[in-house]
């Protein structure tokens, strides 16, 4: 602590005191008494002999005597009362200020210097500089940073949302539990899971996860180049559709620059479309690819195709019939009025009141409208004749089923569908093309074609399903192992189909639709696995019978175990006893 300072009420002068001083000091110069400066309070006996003893006294400088007299000659004229004469003190020596009994000599306490402009310059400038460069280095942290999301972000257009984390060209990981073997189900709208896929031993489901990987590379470089569009000029955009939808299933990204490409080539290619095969699948991918604004092109394409069912419940590749705005709004208030008919439905014929001739004149007289009135009972105004092919039917009944969850009345045409197949099968539970060929494939279009009956009606009384029970046993005896595993002739199971792949493909809808680990006692999944990843080329697609592209396509939705109707699913599950449909035949 600086020590006691005093100030004189002479001569202004400020100076130390004793560190034993109580109250006033003596002023040096002109003896006048000085109060002692700050306020402090006195130090007790005790503390004034520790301060004393501590800090060596100093003697007062010497005064000269003639400086002095005149300094207190001068101060006693000032303070002197008016007509009387100052006194004249005598000014102590220096010996005498020592010895003086009442006058202590005061150490002088140096104050601390303060820092001098330059100094002060110095630190702040360095507080600046300190300040400036931690701000530089949270910059940098923060652009690396941002720079690390930007990259996962790119890099994760290739891998979709949230869990769905896969590779691309970069070789980040792929996430097995999504795909066909990590135990999960695949969910609909309700978050739930609709179908269990049980895990594939380890070392098969390593190689299938492998080659998922591959192959989707391989499918996205073929749509990102846009070579797919000009593949099968006279299906507008089904092999694109079919190839987005895979890339979709296969942890691509909705908002990937060659997706959206793609979608807007899509919905171009629809506009004027009757393809059955390219408005089926572009409904498919439309949907899965959940944009609102779609909505309206969807029923659209929905509708031509219903407006395009046959006399036979079936569709051929055109559906031949054209809808002005105006038709497909009368068109489909009709068909809102009957989408729910029991009679309907049951093939009695419309009860109501619906006049055909208010329709526009284009459906007048289509197939749908005839059945809706008059049935197709016995009698009735269908006889079920020829035309179409179960290969169109099965793509454009499952566009049918999806277009439904976007309000398209559709369960009069399902109904109708379902009815073709049931007058159709074969005495040994299948179905064919046309005629009896191709019927591994065509069995799961007829299988398919019963889900969709079986979910418009909800049926919970049907009773045992013979067609269903007997169409299963036949598709079970198509699930063959061959000798040596698949052959290198081109051909992977060689199956009596328009191409295996295809076949496989037709296979794995059935069983994610009725949900079936096993078809007639036998995995079904773990055969085409172990049929599909041998066979894949080196460049990471299959090729069969329909080229590379849609080949690819069949190959990774089956390994994918992909389900593009599990809200059919849950109806079935209400409706049928899975585990009767896997066991082996009687």
């Amino acid at each position: 602590m600086a020590g006691l300072k005093c100030k004189c009420p002479e001569c202004d002068l400020t100076f130390d005191a004793p560190a034993t001083a109580t109250g006033s000091v003596n002023c040096p110069i002109c003896d006048t008494l000085a109060p002692l400066l700050g306020g402090l309070a006195p130090r007790s006996v005790a503390e004034r002999g520790a301060v004393v003893g501590a800090i060596p006294a100093r003697t007062a400088p010497p005064v000269s005597q003639s400086s002095t007299r005149s300094a207190n000659g001068a101060a006693a004229a000032i303070m002197a009362p008016a007509g009387t004469a100052p006194a004249i003190h005598a000014v102590p020596t220096s010996a005498a200020l020592t010895t003086a009994p009442n006058i202590v000599p005061a150490p002088i306490a140096l104050a601390e210097p303060e820092p001098a402009p330059a100094n002060a310059r110095r630190v702040g400038a360095m507080i600046f500089l300190g300040a400036l460069a931690v701000c530089l280095l949270a910059g940098l942290v923060g652009a690396i940073f941002i720079v690390i999301a930007v990259w996962r972000s790119t890099d994760s257009n290739l891998a979709g949302k949230g869990s769905k984390s896969s590779s691309t060209s970069s070789g980040s990981s792929y996430d097995p539990g999504n795909d066909g073997g990590g135990g999960k189900g695949s969910g609909d709208s309700s978050g739930s899971p609709v179908n269990h896929k049980p895990a594939l031993p380890q070392e098969l489901q390593d190689k299938v996860n492998a080659a998922v990987l591959k192959g989707r590379e391989f499918l996205y470089t073929q749509v990102k180049s846009g070579s797919i569009r000009q593949l099968h000029s006279e299906r507008p955009g089904g092999a694109l559709a079919l190839a987005a939808l895979t890339l979709l299933e296969c942890g691509v990204s909705a908002d990937d620059p060659a997706i959206r490409n793609a979608a807007k080539e899509i919905r171009e290619l629809n506009k004027n479309s009757n393809s059955t095969y390219g408005m089926a699948l572009a409904i498919l991918f439309l949907d899965r690819l959940g944009e609102a604004a779609d909505e309206g092109l969807i029923q659209t394409l929905a509708m031509r195709l219903i407006a395009g069912q046959l006399p036979s419940g079936m569709w051929t590749y055109d559906g031949r019939v054209t809808l002005t705005p105006d038709d497909e709004k009368r068109f489909y208030d009709y068909l809102k009025t009957v989408d729910y008919d029991s009679d309907v439905l049951a093939g009695r014929g419309n009860k109501l009141t619906n006049e055909p001739a208010k329709l526009p004149q284009a459906v007048q007289n289509t197939p749908i409208v005839i059945v809706i009135q008059q049935g197709w009972k016995p009698g009735g105004g269908i006889a079920f004749g020829g035309g179409g092919d179960n290969s169109n039917t099965q793509f454009g009944l499952l566009g049918l089923w999806v277009a439904k969850r976007h309000g398209v009345p559709v369960q009069p045409s399902l109904a109708f569908v379902e009815q073709h197949f049931r007058k159709t099968q074969m005495n040994d539970g299948s179905w064919g093309y046309g005629g009896p060929r191709w019927k591994a494939s065509m069995t799961c279009a007829g299988l398919l074609g019963i889900a969709v009956g079986r979910g418009v009606r909800a049926d919970k009384d049907a009773g045992e399903d013979a067609t269903l029970k007997k169409g299963m046993d036949f598709l079970a005896s198509t699930i063959v192992k061959r000798e040596g595993g698949p052959r290198r002739d081109g051909r992977i199971v060689a199956a009596d189909s328009l191409g295996d792949l295809y076949y496989l493909w037709s296979l794995e809808r059935v069983a994610m639709v009725y949900d079936l680990q096993n078809i007639g006692g036998k995995d079904w999944y773990l055969w085409a696995a172990e049929a599909l990843v041998p066979t894949q080329q080196p460049d990471g697609s299959w090729q069969d019978a329909h080229g590379a592209a849609i080949d690819t396509s069949f190959a990774l939705l089956v390994l994918k175990r992909v389900n593009v109707a599990q809200d059919l699913t849950r109806n079935l599950k209400k409706l049928i006893n899975v585990k009767d449909l896997e066991k082996p035949k009687d």
